[in-house]
């Protein structure tokens, strides 16, 4: 059943590969608590030198460092029309690579009374390449229970877990430097502009507020235990050669959870979404003689994430409209207008629906030597987001390109990207959030890794160390590639 499920997933996952743009949030597919206990040669060949006479314990430790790459393709991700690098525009931008021209503002000017008619002359090339870098220290250990039922055994792993995400924004401007500097602040969320001074909406016309959320600032981090994994397994068959089992499986969830404060955001563990499954497992010899032998290691965990609240950012269909200017419905030069992003950073349900995780290993040993080769795929369904919050659909409209000179006011819109009206139109309502924007799509990479070790068998408590290295291919940009080393140690007793 366990395999009809990974390779029916494998199939579905393989069959949808695509590429994703405009998008706010992305997530990591495997969780750092899957690695050394599932696909580790160095850990299993621990747990197999203990013997039953002992307390039957076996405490492992792993420090890790993985580091993404293809960072062009993540930036097509958060970027749009399915490019990493697109030209914006301070008020009316006429590249259809960022926004369909007069669909909206983008919230900034880069000159002091820059208005529809002049502003195209003000512009930036925008290029991300998104980089994510994790690292930390895993704590592993499984407890024999074969006092209470022959076969009964307890698995506990920890991992405390620091994550650096980087969206390693550049921006160029082909005009003037000053744009430069402009479009930078604005997306770190240190550019406002008050009444008649530097207005992006002409001299005299109303304040426009920092952009608070969905920034792009650089460097952020976050550090902390990355959900805890307890699974209670049995041993149907176990014997010299042959061990094969069934396992339950609970994720209690330890790690942080999405603000919307970031696009690209740092979160360590699974978002703080309970998980519940099962698993299965096959481990033998295939060939043994004197001290070598070969052998083989089958495994494959399903979980279920349930609902829980998180904050993310909302946007629409329109490219980059999280970055677009509202203002209150009032025909007025004293509104304040604020950045999209501001009012729709908002509380989500979210469901993480089905993962399935599994690995086909091989390893050989020859006495205390051992070398483990690992095939390990992972695959996430994608997630169920429904709004969860309040929206006042009578407050806010979209700015409009087109500027009314004759009495000195800013048309809204309450539609966004559609073409816009040189009067007020109806406003913004709370199902004209596109939830796709603010959702993990599904995901699926596949991890060939290997580790090298040595356990010294002799010794009345065995001890094993060993290394290990990864690399992580993605099925599409949803998903992170990366590469990765470990170093591990481990005693039986």
């Amino acid at each position: 059943m366990l395999k009809s499920l990974l390779v029916t997933a494998l199939a579905i996952s393989a069959s949808h590969v695509s590429a994703y743009t405009n998008r706010n949030f992305l997530s990591s597919p495997r969780p750092q608590n899957a690695s050394l206990l599932l696909d580790s040669a160095v850990a299993h060949d621990l747990a197999r030198t203990n013997k039953q006479d002992r307390f039957g314990g076996n405490f492992m430790v792993r420090g890790f460092y993985s580091e993404s790459n293809k960072g062009k393709e993540l930036g097509k991700y958060f970027g749009v029309n399915n490019k990493d690098s697109f030209r914006a525009d301070a008020v009316r931008n006429q590249d259809t690579g960022l926004v369909d021209v007069n669909a909206g503002y983008m919230i900034h000017d880069a000159a002091a009374g820059a208005v529809a008619a002049n502003a195209v002359t003000h512009g930036a090339m925008i290029n991300l390449a998104p980089k994510t870098v994790s690292y930390g220290v895993e704590f592993g250990y499984v407890q024999c229970l074969g006092k209470i039922l022959d076969g009964l055994h307890l698995s506990v792993s920890l991992p405390v877990e620091r994550v650096e995400n980087n969206m390693n924004l550049n921006v160029t401007a082909p005009v003037a430097a000053v744009d430069t500097k402009a479009f930078t602040d604005f997306l770190a969320g240190n550019y406002s502009t008050a009444i008649g001074v530097n207005s992006a909406f002409g001299a005299g016309l109303g304040a426009q507020s920092k952009l608070t959320n969905a920034l792009i600032n650089g460097k952020q981090g976050a550090t902390g235990i990355a959900d805890i994994d307890v699974v209670l397994g049995y041993d149907f068959i176990r014997n010299e050669d042959w061990t094969a089992g069934l396992n339950i499986g609970l994720s209690i969830p330890t790690g942080n959870s999405a603000s919307g404060k970031y696009v690209f955001e740092p979160v360590y563990g699974n978002g703080g979404h309970w998980e519940l499954g099962f698993g299965g497992k096959v481990a033998g010899k295939l060939w043994q003689d004197g001290d070598q032998h070969i052998g083989l290691n089958v495994q494959a965990d399903y979980r279920y994430g349930f609902q829980a609240n998180e904050t993310r950012t909302l946007g629409t269909a329109a490219n980059f409209s999280k970055y677009f200017a509202l203002g209150t419905i009032a025909n007025s030069n004293a509104q304040v207008y604020a950045p999209a992003a501001n009012i729709s950073t908002v509380p989500v349900s979210v469901t993480p629906n089905s993962a399935l995780r599994g690995n086909l290993g091989l390893n050989y040993g020859n006495g205390g030597l051992v070398l483990g080769l690992a095939y390990a795929p992972a695959w996430k369904q994608a997630e169920s987001v429904k709004f969860n919050g309040a929206f006042d659909d009578t407050k806010y409209g979209i700015i409009s390109t087109v500027q009314d000179q004759a009495n000195a006011a800013i048309a809204l819109d309450g539609v966004f990207g559609a073409a816009m009206a040189t009067a007020h139109a109806a406003p913004i309502k709370k199902a004209d959030f596109a939830l796709d924007s603010a959702t993990r799509p599904s995901q699926l990479s596949h991890r060939i890794g290997g580790d090298l070790g040595y356990t010294f068998k002799e010794w009345e408590f065995p001890v094993t160390i060993g290394a290990g290295a990864h690399y992580e291919f993605a099925g599409d940009n949803a998903s992170i590639e990366n590469w990765g080393v470990n170093l591990s140690a481990g005693i039986g007793f």
